[in-house]
């Protein structure tokens, strides 16, 4: 069960850090990290499916599919 929090903890971590980082413009660096949280394999559905959503937002923004 820790394991789950703290997966769950770092993969919000990263969100944070992307939305930061997409808020200033930093696109690049967005991705960068919503990529992150997804490579955490936390188990957390909804969060998984706004790292995913910010991600592709994103990726649109720097023209990419």
């Amino acid at each position: 069960m820790h394991v789950f929090f703290f997966l769950l903890a770092m993969a919000e971590v990263y969100l944070k850090e992307g939305d930061n980082e997409y808020s200033k413009g930093e696109t690049n660096n967005a991705v960068h990290f919503y990529s992150e949280g997804l490579q955490v394999n936390c188990k957390d559905v909804k969060l998984n499916a706004i790292l995913y959503s910010n991600r592709a937002a994103a990726q649109l923004l720097l023209g990419k599919n």
